[in-house]
């Protein structure tokens, strides 16, 4: 797997401006598709990796970089797996850029979605999601009192650093937060679920979308 690389400085050597994972504080951006195998071209898809069944195919793993690393500061993990019931997909978008490499071929980082949604028999498809937003707590502090200290007993003292919270009536689709509250960071992960439409896919919609739940479970912390 390529290292990651920070973005590096432009043609004139001016550094460019922060991509859309800095700028949101995303750290990843992850998708599950668990799709029947009625409704997935698996033949294509083995083929597309020069595999000849399943069994070869499964549990492959490809990183794809973005064509334009001065400006899309992130890159994709994309692995699979098959099933009985039909494959399973993970793809996670992570912050920061991956180099150019020999021999590299589609699937690239910004045309993903739509090279992926052609294996499939409908335009789009249930996916399960996960992100994590993370801000140095100099400028943002949890909504909620992190961290607690408490006393379990007269010899035992505890200071919860994290908290757990489920969101019954799942607004924006996001149905859970795991909240951690460090010295110097304040980490947000979201999970919920999302109907992705392959071809109308826009990361940046996406990404900010969730950010702006994430920021609602914090405040800024007001400097003296």
């Amino acid at each position: 797997m390529p290292e990651v690389e920070s973005v590096a400085a432009g043609a004139n050597g001016a550094v460019p401006a922060p991509g859309l994972f800095a700028r949101s504080n995303c750290r990843e951006l992850d998708f599950r598709v668990r799709i029947s195998r009625d409704k997935f071209d698996i033949p294509a898809f083995i083929a597309f990796f020069g595999k000849e069944s399943e069994e070869e195919a499964s549990g492959m793993a490809v990183v794809c970089r973005t064509l334009d690393p001065e400006h899309l500061d992130y890159h994709i993990h994309f692995r699979w797996r098959f099933e009985n019931d039909g494959p399973v997909f993970y793809i996670s978008f992570h912050a920061g850029v991956v180099g150019k490499r020999e021999n590299e071929r589609e699937p690239y980082a910004e045309r993903f979605m739509s090279w992926f949604g052609g294996f499939f028999g409908n335009e789009t498809a249930h996916a399960d999601i996960h992100c994590e937003f993370v801000y140095l707590t100099d400028t943002r502090q949890s909504r909620f009192p992190l961290p607690l200290k408490v006393t379990l007993s007269d010899d035992l003292e505890a200071e919860i650093g994290g908290i757990a919270v489920s969101f019954v009536s799942a607004p924006d689709e996001i149905t859970g937060a795991d909240i951690r509250q460090r010295e110097k960071r304040l980490a947000i992960e979201l999970s919920g679920t999302v109907r992705l439409n392959f071809v109308e896919f826009d990361l940046e919609r996406e990404v900010n979308r969730l950010s702006c739940f994430a920021l609602r479970l914090t405040d800024i912390r007001e400097t003296k």
